[in-house]
């Protein structure tokens, strides 16, 4: 049985970038579309809610932070920060952006300790982000 009841599973994707990352609203479309696969899904896992934080961040301007994963004991969630190359990032289109995003988040989704991700919700949440990838990317297409 999960920590959550009844309450709904939260997936947040909050890119976090230095001023010059020209970044388009993938993380936003990307979340928004996750929450829609996600409606009516059935998690067994522990935690309520995944925050994934790709970072895109210019190292001439700052620092990047280092990959991290934790758990958030007050509100029963896993946080995931892994970057995602600047230089590379720049210079994609915005079909290969969408797939450094997804990239990233599937990457963020193998990182959360098994305790609080169970392996099934782990798979289950991997189709959602290749199924939100497939319709961002013919959504750019057209």
């Amino acid at each position: 049985m999960n920590g959550r009841g009844n309450a709904p599973f939260k997936f947040l994707v909050r890119p976090v970038t230095t001023v010059n990352a020209a970044q388009a609203e993938l993380g936003k479309m990307f979340e928004d579309e996750m929450r829609s696969s996600l409606a009516g899904m059935k998690l067994s896992s522990p935690i309520s809610a995944i925050l994934i934080l790709p970072g895109i961040i210019d190292s001439s301007i700052v620092v990047p932070p280092d990959n991290y994963v934790g758990y958030q004991k007050r509100d029963n969630s896993s946080s995931v920060g892994i970057g995602i190359d600047f230089t590379l990032w720049q210079r994609s289109s915005e079909l290969e952006k969408l797939a450094l995003l997804a990239d990233n988040i599937r990457s963020s989704l193998s990182n959360i300790q098994r305790r609080y991700l169970v392996d099934e919700d782990r798979e289950r949440l991997h189709l959602a982000v290749d199924k939100v990838q497939a319709l961002l990317a013919s959504r750019l297409l057209n």
